[in-house]
């Protein structure tokens, strides 16, 4: 289990919005690393 999913069922299953908050700052930072990621393969 990835740590942003036990942060997404710790979510749903306590509505805390601490766990929230840590999954989306987690998501946001694997949709940067992959927008850089696409951006270095087209050079």
């Amino acid at each position: 289990m990835q740590v942003k999913d036990f942060f997404w069922n710790y979510f749903q299953q306590t509505g805390g919005i601490e766990a929230y908050l840590a999954y989306r700052e987690i998501m946001e930072k694997e949709q940067q690393q992959l927008s850089m990621k696409a951006a270095s393969d087209e050079e």
